[in-house]
Parts: C-alpha cells; structure tokens; sequence
C-alpha cells in the first residue's frame, strides 16, 4: 500500500490515506508529502475518484463502507496494480509462493545500474534503492505481484516472472486446485514467462507460446556470484535472464548483480565479531525456514546455529507445524515465540508451543517473555562460534536491536 501510495503520488495523482496507528511508514510517507490520517474514519474520505484497500481490511471499515455507500469506485490494492501495470508500455510482474522481492529487486538493481531508469513497486525495503518505489522516467515498470489474496488474476503485463508455486495462503482460496489456476491465468496473460523448471510447473505452463524453465542445469550460469544459498543464486539467475529480454546482456547483467546488497531481513547481517554473527531472516514457510538454514549451513559449515523463531499466521501454523518442526530441527538450538497474528487471523487452539513439542533431537524452548529478557538469555547463554539468527515475518524483528544493545 505504501508503495502504490508513493508511486501514483510521483505520476502526479493526489493520494491520501490512513492507518491503524502511527509507524515509519506513515512518516516516511507524509515526507513526501501525502496526507495520512491515523484512525479509520468516514471524515477521511472526500469524494475521491477511487478507493483502494488492503486486502487485511475488514467488511467493516467506515472508510470502505462510506464509499460503497456513495457509489466510489473501490479496488483492492491487487487490483489497482493491475491498473497501474497498464500505465507502462513495458511491465514486469513477478510474483510466485517465495523470492518474489528479492527477484523484483534484483531486476530493479540490474535496470538501474544499466540506465534504464525504470518505476518500480517492491513489497521490502532494497538496501541499494532510496524508496519502497519510484516513477522512473515512465517506460518500464517492474512490480512485485502479491498472490495470497486471488488479485493476480487481475494483471496482465507483457513480461512475468512466477519463481516457485508453494501452497501457501490456502486460507484464501479453499483449495490448491484454485491456487494453481491463478497462477495459471495471471501466466497466460504474458507474453513472455520465465519460471522454475519441475514436473509441477511442465504440467501448468508447457502449453505457454514462450516460456523458458529455469533448472540445476544452468545454475553454473551464476557461480561466481557470492550470493547466500542457492535459492538466491535461482533469484539472480531469473533477474539476469529477465534483463536480458530487456535488453540488458548477461555479462553487464552479472557485473551488476556483484554489487547488489540485498534486501532487508533477507538473511541480513546484523552484528559481527569473530565469536558471534547475529542474521536477521524474513522466513516464515517450511520452504523458506528450509532454505535459509541450508544457505547459512553451506557458508558457515563449522558454526553453531541458534534460531529465534516467530510462527506468523494461525492458520499457517495450523497447516504447517509438523514441517515446520522437522526444518527447525536442523538447528542446533531453537527458540520460539508466540505467534504473530496478521491480517484477520481465525482464533484456534493452535499456539506456537506445539512446534517445540514435536522436536526432540535438539534443545528447543518455548518463550513467552518479553523480548528484552529473551535477548538477555540469548546474549548471556552465547558461547564462541555461534551464529544467531532471528527469524520471522512479523515484529520479532524489534529483537534485533535489543540484542545488538546486550553486546555492546
């Protein structure tokens, strides 16, 4: 939402909006001068030519319902991307189940360092790129695609990227079958695909008119890059050969891709002495929790690994807590913390202690105390050689500067 309010502000469109409580973003966004209202309230709306919500709003927000009332055009923000998307005569959406920003902001990095001055719409905050978005100079835009809510569907753009179809977010669409089948009609709508090569993804897109599949087979294309796993080392991979429909040839795509920095909580490092490195990890899936330990493994095969973990969603953890026991298993030491709940989480028995009960091959707690007393043990329980990494979507990221202030 941030970063389709600052990008229609930069195309020259009034925008105002409103939050649940002030935070960085509310002000990052009134700097550039958009009006923001904390409070949802119907006073916030006058007469707009549109309205567009998050997907996390509830039926009963006064704002929306003061709008259906006077007949206001409202648009969930998916949808309104999928306007945006048709603004630019070249577009890029990428999108898929893990790695969808991170591709989106290596592509964004790859144009940028090759003077294409391209708009860009990124769900994470890009060390190397000053805003969440930016207009560019209105020809090309490349935009992270959000598939959990079903608004995929609704783009259509020249250019798409789908990294890997996991079944998450199933809470939104009853079953996988109707997962499979946004995919599929957000994929048919491209004129060019680019996507992970397996039997699952042969099945879906093989009838595509142009589709390359992205496999182990060329992962050598990207070997000197001296990127964490070889998840991101897929990601670069599918930036570069993007780049290169865009006229950007591989070799000055790979020279760009060595100055990438990264993305924020994507297996940032966060503290570093030779006795103890401190990452922060945005993994929240089995599949994400799997491949950051194998990425963190593979560079520091020696070390002892201690992960924090924050479960995100009940309804996630609902679904996923045997697989999520058996990756954060392959820790040396777990801890895990209540449940973060987003958007309109369903209450249920599930609670965050049951993925510490089905593991018993390591030392596993958990710890319902407040961060600045969790961050004490950690610090004060740490020995020479560990690595620590806080891992989570949600606000366990307020951890991290609380240990950082222990060890200094």
């Amino acid at each position: 939402m941030c970063g389709l309010a600052l990008l229609v502000h930069e195309l020259g469109i009034h925008v105002t909006g409103s939050d649940i409580d002030e935070s960085e973003t509310t002000t990052f966004l009134r700097d550039k001068e958009i009006a923001i209202s904390i409070g949802h309230d119907r006073h916030n709306i006058d007469k707009p030519d549109i309205v567009v919500y998050s997907s996390s709003i509830k039926d009963s927000n006064p704002e929306l319902l003061f709008a259906l009332e006077h007949s206001i055009e409202v648009v969930r923000r998916g949808q309104f991307l999928a306007k945006i998307v048709l603004y630019f005569p070249v577009s890029i959406a990428i999108t898929g189940s893990h790695g969808k920003t991170t591709v989106a902001s290596m592509l964004t990095h790859i144009l940028v360092q090759n003077k294409k001055s391209p708009a860009y719409l990124i769900g994470g905050k890009v060390i190397d790129l000053k805003d969440y978005t930016v207009a560019g100079n209105g020809k090309i835009l490349v935009a992270e695609a959000d598939e959990s809510d079903g608004t995929l569907s609704h783009i259509k753009c020249p250019y798409g990227i789908i990294t890997n179809i996991d079944n998450d977010h199933f809470w939104n669409y009853k079953s996988i079958d109707n997962l499979y089948e946004c995919f599929q009609k957000f994929a048919f709508s491209t004129q060019y695909l680019l996507t992970f090569d397996s039997s699952k993804s042969r099945t879906m897109f093989s009838n595509h008119p142009n589709c390359t599949f992205i496999g182990n087979d060329v992962l050598d294309q990207v070997s000197k890059l001296q990127l964490l796993g070889t998840h991101n080392r897929f990601n670069a991979l599918f930036a570069i050969l993007m780049a290169e429909q865009l006229g950007v040839n591989r070799c000055d795509s790979t020279n760009s891709m060595m100055t990438f920095t990264g993305v924020d909580r994507r297996l940032s490092l966060r503290y570093s002495t030779k006795e103890l490195l401190i990452y922060e990890d945005y993994a929240h899936h089995p599949t994400e929790v799997r491949a950051s330990i194998n990425a963190i493994k593979e560079r520091y095969p020696s070390k002892n690994l201690r992960i924090i973990f924050q479960p995100h969603r009940a309804e996630r953890i609902t679904y996923y807590c045997n697989d999520l026991a058996i990756e954060l298993a392959h820790a040396n030491e777990l801890y895990v913390v209540p449940i973060f709940k987003a958007w309109t989480d369903n209450e249920n028995s599930i609670k965050a202690s049951d993925i510490v009960k089905k593991i018993n091959s390591i030392p596993a707690f958990y710890y319902e105390h407040p961060f600045d007393r969790l961050a004490k043990h950690i610090i004060q329980s740490s020995k020479e050689n560990d690595i620590i990494i806080v891992m989570g979507a949600g606000d366990i990221t307020k951890l991290i500067p609380i240990l950082v202030q222990q060890l200094t």
